[in-house]
């Protein structure tokens, strides 16, 4: 079962795990798109890509994730779809932590050097920005209390 597993997944390599000393994420998302057959795609539609990996590190020290409670300002208005119902949080990225582009040395265009992009999505989607000095003053913010459950988005678990 387990090498019936392999043969369709193949192995996780050593030199592609981001928790080691010398990863390199270019090559990582290469060989990604290699697999894919889409190697060339990067070069026509310049993208960035977010490589979750776990540095084992107190969460208090955290900058970016996924999930959870986004933290921001204590007068943040919780964004909400067309229709009213709230959007679910889904990503907060410290802008001051992205990587400009290895070749061509740019940063995201339409993005500050710092502060944090958060991201909800519902029904449509919200991205904000939020300024470093407004991040000063930043507090986890809890969900509105009309929130739907994540099912209603189309997942199987509320987790």
């Amino acid at each position: 079962m387990i090498k019936g597993i392999l043969s369709i997944f193949g192995r996780k390599r050593p030199e592609n795990n981001p928790e080691k000393p010398g990863f390199d994420a270019l090559e990582y998302v290469k060989e990604m798109q290699s697999r894919r057959g889409t190697e060339d795609r990067a070069g026509a539609l310049p993208a960035w890509a977010l490589i979750p990996y776990s540095p084992y590190e107190p969460w208090e020290s955290a900058t970016s994730w996924l999930g959870g409670l986004p933290k921001a300002p204590r007068d943040t208005v919780w964004p909400r779809d067309s229709d009213g119902t709230p959007q679910h949080f889904f990503a907060q990225i410290d802008l001051a932590s992205l990587k400009p582009e290895p070749q061509t040395e740019r940063r995201p265009p339409g993005l500050p050097a710092d502060g944090v992009l958060l991201v909800f999505i519902g029904e449509s989607y919200t991205c904000s920005v939020v300024s470093a000095s407004d991040m000063t003053d930043a507090v986890s913010l809890a969900p509105p209390g009309d929130l739907p459950p994540l099912s209603s988005q189309g997942y199987f678990l509320e987790e």
